[in-house]
């Protein structure tokens, strides 16, 4: 139950997320046009992975070793001053240098790049490896979710015209810092005193362990953003922001179909470290099966709405992202299986490492390669390839856990199903596009839990456990 709860209230962050991003992105795309969107992309890319540097690692050590100590209080304390001493002092080092790197540019952008210095001090404050580690995500839901609402809302009063970039990167940014400090709020109740520790022994206790997660953490972020950052470099600001716009909507059906594999990289940290077997299998096997059915739904979905979704959400500078989008949704399946949280709550780090390390190398080279030849379809050629590539390489690295039979019975009727609902709707066509956009969605849905529930026992078995507990609540 704390599993289902926990699912829905990192979904209900999510998607408030994905909602405002999606009620706003008409408005700031014909405001702005792709040109604009581009700066406010490639300063977003860069900062990322100063962010990550930041970070340096504690997101998944903090979540980790939270989870081992959070029965103990006084342990628990002292996890926590430890490792907010560590992101305190690496965030402030990732501050200084990316203030010399805003120095070093010279496309005539420096002051949009130095208005992203609240992304660093949101990442700073930033505590969901505190609330993962206890499983406790609805202490920060609420809050984080209003606080993103209210950023969409100043969006809509305060920008009306072109020169007003700086506003649009100081509310996202702002609002991402203002929901961080929230997280703060609710420490109390865990009796969590906020106190530091010498820097000295903070580093020779935890710099090791969590230089070891760093890595996977930083190639990763490499993957996510070199693309934007080397289309800015070889390319121009209006193709970064047409492949990073598009990417978005991939990016956040990934979001959407990973939220499982978030959620329990704790509870696979804490089956796996206490060596119960059994019970780590079974809950592996469920988040399979939730996460591929979830995923090929998402991803038939978002294929045949790609060109009516594309048409609402974009302006006419964005000519050629429907396309884009139909290309970049193949990846949605393989990531939504969360192999790489799997992996690291396992302890294989220096074996994703070395995926991550082949597939950024790979993913730079075709991107240097193909985007001065083809712009956008260049760095969405290299991302499907590389993706594809590492996920593979994740299969490979867990091929003794992952129930591979059970997921080969799962794919080839879901792949049946979604490729003929794709085909056919995909010949639906009719005067407006809202209309289209229904009922494309419409019938796709119905179709595909239809088939789901004749097909799968699974899902007739998640069906009937979710009416038992609807019947239950109203007694």
């Amino acid at each position: 139950m704390r599993v289902l709860k926990n699912a829905l209230y990192l979904g209900a962050m999510q998607l408030s997320n994905i909602l405002v991003a999606l009620i706003v992105t008409p408005y700031i795309t014909r405001i702005f046009g792709s040109e604009l969107l581009g700066i406010n992309s490639f300063g977003l890319a860069v900062v990322t992975n100063f962010s990550i540097f930041g970070l340096f690692g504690i997101t998944l050590y903090g979540v980790r070793e939270i989870a081992k100590v959070r029965d103990s209080p006084h342990l628990l304390q002292d996890t926590f001053s430890r490792c907010i001493t560590f992101q305190l002092f690496f965030s402030a080092i990732a501050v200084l240098i990316y203030l010399g790197w805003i120095l070093t540019t010279r496309d005539g952008f420096a002051y949009y790049y130095l208005l992203f210095t609240l992304y660093l001090l949101g990442t700073a404050t930033d505590l969901t490896w505190f609330y993962g580690g206890l499983e406790r995500f609805d202490r920060v839901a609420i809050r984080t979710v209003l606080m993103r609402v209210f950023g969409g809302l100043l969006v809509f009063l305060l920008i009306r015209q072109r020169e007003q970039l700086y506003l649009l990167i100081l509310i996202q940014q702002g609002t991402v810092l203002l929901s961080n400090l929230f997280y703060w709020l609710p420490l109390r109740i865990y009796n969590i005193r906020i106190s530091l520790q010498p820097i000295r022994i903070t580093l020779r206790k935890i710099f090791v362990p969590c230089l070891r997660l760093f890595l996977p953490i930083v190639f990763t972020t490499l993957l996510l953003t070199i693309d934007r950052i080397l289309l800015g470099y070889l390319s121009t600001k209006q193709e970064v922001a047409i492949y990073d716009y598009t990417a978005r909507l991939v990016r956040i059906a990934i979001i959407v179909v990973s939220v499982l594999g978030n959620v329990l990289l704790p509870r696979f940290a804490y089956l796996w470290s206490n060596n119960l077997r059994d019970e780590f299998n079974s809950t592996l096997r469920k988040q399979q099966f939730y996460s591929l059915f979830t995923s090929a739904f998402v991803a038939g979905l978002l294929f045949i709405t790609s060109t009516d979704v594309c048409a609402i959400l974009f302006g006419e500078t964005f000519q050629g992202a429907a396309r884009l989008l139909q290309f970049l949704i193949f990846t949605v399946c393989l990531t939504g299986l969360a192999l790489y949280h799997i992996g690291m709550a396992v302890g294989r780090e220096k074996q994703i490492l070395r995926a991550l390390i082949l597939a950024t190398l790979c993913n730079v080279v075709c991107n240097v390669i193909l985007i001065p030849h083809y712009g956008s379809w260049g760095a969405a050629i290299s991302y499907v390839a590389t993706e594809l590539l590492l996920q593979f390489y994740y299969m490979f690295i867990l091929r003794d856990l992952l129930p591979f039979r059970y997921l080969l019975r799962l794919f080839a009727p879901l792949l049946l199903v979604v490729s003929v609902g794709c085909w056919g709707l995909t010949q639906l066509h009719t005067t407006s596009l809202i209309t289209e956009l229904l009922l494309r969605s419409t019938l796709f849905a119905l179709g595909y839990l239809t088939f789901g529930l004749l097909l799968f026992s699974e899902a007739r078995a998640f069906l009937r456990s979710l009416i038992e507990r609807l019947h239950g609540s109203k007694k």
